[in-house]
């Protein structure tokens, strides 16, 4: 008979002994390892004496009775149970053996990072691979994956799948909830904020996204893998542009006759394939000066001006659509409030767009024309993201002035610089 088996029979005899080993069993369920210590209520005198003796100590006084377990393995290494392995004891104790979380957690990340590697050799040659490398490479990154993987990897494989087949690797465009029907069986599938974050991660990672702008960043990640989600209510205002399609579109040009002001949306801008522009295109960040200007030009019979207003942050439609115009021969300008948020908005567009000029954004015009709007230390901080040389002294003097100046008190400067 194994030692271990000689104790147990030996503690089965003894009072209070298999109440000692279900503390301990108990506290190496909890430690994971053998150590600590266990408290004792409430033992008749015959279990506190069959202990005692165990243990090789005298009786304790009191209720409670707190024992270590060094106290535990010494006793043992003077006993006839030395050689004992303690662990064994306790599982035959048990009746079954130990798993613990420590080894659950190892045998499951054991058997993701076998998943990633089947993976690697499913989808070999096929977009999806290097994302999945990668993963593969900075697993403790990625942990959103490993929790929807054992969630449900069933589904993760159908997100990667879709993401071979996305419309632009046809040269093709598709409608969002369309795409997801197909490939994903449920168009709202990325309503789960885990998966659309997932979703845009691997857009980000095979296409890039170089900008800061956090807000566009969704909906210009899914029009270059080919996706449309939001085509008709993220948009950008114009006046005097036309467009061709095969040939002039009648919509663009009757718009552009009559000089008005129109809304453009997404699927607006990818109908068309060439946008017909004047000399000179201006693009302004507020709509109230838009409008001024607009009905200044239409007056005016201004034919050499357009007009576009971003209603300030850029947004998909707007770089769509300076995308177009900055290919052609017009000479581009910009003109915002002087305060952080315009001033990023340039920094943005001289970025992407090196052609683009500044329209009366000198420091003069912002002297000239204070508003009473005071820019908190917090906003002013913002101009720090600025990079752009040129704007760097309007940077400097709002922080030194603190106060902002808005496009409606330039108007008629703008006027003046129009003729």
């Amino acid at each position: 008979m194994a030692i271990e088996e000689q104790f147990l029979q030996y503690a089965s005899s003894k009072p209070g002994i298999p109440v000692f080993l279900d503390k301990w069993l108990e506290r190496y369920e909890q430690l994971e390892y053998l150590g600590g210590s266990i408290v004792l209520v409430d033992l008749s005198n015959d279990e506190k004496e069959s202990i005692a003796a165990l243990l090789q100590v005298t009786l304790p006084g009191g209720s409670e009775w707190k024992i270590s377990f060094n106290k535990v393995k010494k006793a043992l290494d003077k006993s006839n149970y030395e050689e004992m392995d303690f662990v064994k004891m306790l599982e035959l104790h048990k009746g079954s053996p130990f798993y613990f979380k420590k080894q659950n957690k190892k045998q499951e990340k054991e058997s993701y990072l076998s998943f990633l590697e089947d993976l690697l050799d499913m989808y070999e040659n096929q977009p999806i691979y290097s994302f999945i490398e990668k993963v593969v490479s900075q697993p403790t990154s990625f942990i959103n994956i490993f929790k929807l993987w054992k969630e449900d990897k069933d589904t993760l494989i159908s997100l990667f799948n879709a993401i071979n087949v996305l419309p632009v690797f046809q040269q093709k465009t598709q409608l969002l909830i369309e795409f997801l029907e197909n490939h994903l069986k449920d168009p709202h599938f990325l309503d789960r904020l885990a998966y659309q974050n997932l979703f845009i991660s691997i857009l980000e990672h095979i296409f890039g996204f170089d900008e800061e702008d956090e807000i566009i960043k969704k909906d210009f990640l899914y029009y270059q893998a080919g996706l449309i989600s939001n085509d008709v209510s993220n948009f950008v205002m114009i006046c005097h542009l036309s467009a061709k399609m095969e040939d002039i579109h009648l919509a663009w040009q009757a718009m552009y006759d009559l000089y008005e002001p129109w809304i453009i949306q997404v699927y607006n801008i990818r109908q068309i394939k060439e946008i017909i522009v004047p000399k000179r295109v201006y693009i302004l960040e507020n709509p109230s000066t838009f409008r001024y200007l607009c009905l200044h030009g239409k007056q005016n019979n201004m034919e050499d001006c357009a007009f576009i207003c971003t209603y300030g942050q850029l947004n998909l439609a707007a770089y769509l659509l300076l995308d177009i115009l900055s290919k052609t021969s017009a000479t581009i300008y910009y003109a915002g409030d002087f305060d952080p948020e315009g001033i990023l908005i340039a920094d943005k567009l001289l970025t992407r767009y090196p052609t683009i000029s500044l329209w009366n954004y000198e420091t003069d015009n912002y002297y000239q024309h204070l508003s009473s709007k005071m820019i908190s230390e917090k906003r002013l901080k913002m101009l720090d993201k600025c990079i752009n040389d040129q704007l760097l002294p309007i940077c400097d003097a709002l922080k030194q002035c603190k106060y902002a100046t808005y496009q409606e008190a330039l108007h008629q400067k703008y006027i003046q610089k129009l003729k």
